[in-house]
């Protein structure tokens, strides 16, 4: 009560300046979002034509938009999916195998592949040699038979 006034001082009244303004402009924001929020509810509850005629316009064209690109992304796998196709012919044609092992085990297994086949072309061969030689001894059996046994067609000639 005997307590001494003190007098307000610059620097506290541009402090409570300063924190009025900050305050103000959180309100602003504020009262701007609460305006953006209304207008979107307006929209949504109760639309204009105008309101309705943009938003296709802008769905439709995000839908097109989404349709290109992904067109674009198909190209652009099929693209890379050849890409990769000749890349791997083109490296199991004429790079790979590339150690030294590899090309040997492989013409060791042409060569076990090319002496079976050898081998059974000298069966068959052997097979068929066989086989012809049994037919000229049945002929010869059969030509001795004709002058043992002589038939009717033919007995004429030994009578």
């Amino acid at each position: 009560m005997n307590r001494r006034i003190r007098p307000a001082s610059v620097t506290n009244i541009e402090n409570i300046d300063k924190e009025f303004k900050e305050q103000l402009k959180d309100l602003y924001v504020k009262q701007e979002n609460y305006e953006y929020k209304k207008e979107r509810v307006r929209k949504t509850v109760s639309p204009k034509r105008e309101d309705t005629v943009k938003l296709q316009v802008e769905m439709k064209r995000a839908m097109e938009d989404q349709l290109k690109r992904k067109e674009e992304d198909e190209k652009i796998a099929k693209e890379d999916e050849h890409k990769l196709f000749c890349y791997n012919e083109y490296h199991r044609r004429f790079v790979a195998p590339h150690g030294i092992e590899i090309t040997l085990e492989r013409t060791k297994a042409r060569r076990d592949y090319l002496k079976a086949l050898m081998e059974e072309n000298k069966r068959t061969e052997a097979l068929k040699k066989e086989l012809q030689q049994r037919e000229k001894q049945d002929e010869i059996e059969a030509e001795h038979l004709r002058a043992i046994n002589p038939s009717s067609w033919n007995r004429r000639h030994y009578l």
